[in-house]
């Protein structure tokens, strides 16, 4: 599995697997052209139901950031950081870290 996909203990690069904002897991940049097919066959990453959930975590925060955003016609840097952060905790205590951590990373571009 390592030859297609990586061993994540040597990954430099951050996470090995990103979610999009359909909650689908996708892999990193950098990673081998087999990586798709581990993410789909060997770990089921993209399976119904774990997709489903991911989408309805991504619903909340989405909703959540609109609100702020709109109070404020956009969202400040300052705000933007703030609740990137508060993802990112969010995401150490959460069942679905690496959707928290995708939305943190998209939010901080």
């Amino acid at each position: 599995m390592c030859t297609e996909f990586r061993n994540p203990k040597t990954w430099g690069s951050g996470n090995l697997i990103v979610i999009d904002r359909a909650g689908i897991a996708l892999p990193a940049n950098g990673l081998p052209t087999d990586a798709e097919k581990v993410i789909n066959e060997v770990l089921n990453l993209n399976a119904k139901h774990l997709v489903d959930v991911r989408k309805t975590i991504l619903r909340a925060w989405r909703k959540e950031i609109l609100q702020k955003s709109g109070r404020q016609k956009g969202l400040s840097g300052t705000a933007r950081s703030q609740i990137t952060l508060r993802i990112r905790t969010q995401a150490s205590k959460s069942e679905y870290p690496s959707t928290l951590l995708s939305l943190a990373d998209t939010l901080a571009r």
